[in-house]
């Protein structure tokens, strides 16, 4: 595999990267799914095509956005309808190859997968009776922050649920001075057990 360009946008990053895999055939939309999905994100670069037409080009259109995008190849004629602008692009990259061709390394860089099942998806326009082959490979950031266990309260207490709910809604919404004075009010009036403030100056450092 080609020595890769990351932009530099992702240093200090752990990936693991997975080998090529190959997805193709007759005109039609096609999708491969990453190794992995449970990670921080998904890149995945196009290694390589092969058009198997021994007449007439072949055109590639690669997404890891949407399926729709997919649907329908790119028109490569020139009409009035094959005009693509801001109101209308679509997601990926258009590639074109002429007869029994392969090229190797069409992308230099990994691209960012948005999709939410971490799919990418192809479509292929061959030559009647013709295939082409695509060869992709994944890279996935390592996931290594894991949730701890959530706090449950039981339904018959519904004051320790109307504290754990105001726990919560400090937390996301950051009043970091009244986190401080809950985790302050240990006193007998309130009667919190303390596993209902734990964390919290957790939250609050990780946030400073």
């Amino acid at each position: 595999m080609p020595e890769a360009i990351d932009g530099g946008q992702d240093t200090g990053v752990e990936y693991i990267t997975f080998p090529a895999r190959i997805i193709g055939g007759l005109t039609g939309s096609y999708e491969l799914q990453c190794d992995v999905v449970s990670c921080q994100w998904v890149e995945y670069m196009v290694v390589a095509i092969s058009n198997g037409a021994v007449a007439g080009q072949g055109a590639v259109l690669v997404n890891g956005n949407s399926r729709a995008a997919a649907n329908a190849g790119l028109d490569y004629v020139g009409t009035a309808t094959s005009k693509l602008n801001k109101d209308n692009s679509l997601p990926g990259m258009a590639f074109t190859l002429v007869a029994s061709t392969s090229i190797f390394a069409p992308m230099t860089y990994w691209e960012r997968i948005t999709n939410s099942e971490k799919r990418v998806f192809v479509r292929i326009d061959a030559q009647a009776s013709c295939s082409i082959y695509v060869s992709i490979a994944f890279r996935a950031a390592v996931l290594k922050t894991v949730p701890g266990p959530a706090v449950t309260v039981h339904h018959e207490q519904p004051e320790l649920m109307n504290a754990a709910r105001a726990d919560a809604i400090r937390q996301r919404t950051g009043l970091e001075k009244e986190i401080e004075q809950g985790e302050g009010q240990s006193t007998a009036e309130h009667q919190k057990p303390p596993h209902m403030r734990s964390g919290m100056t957790s939250f609050l450092k990780g946030q400073k």
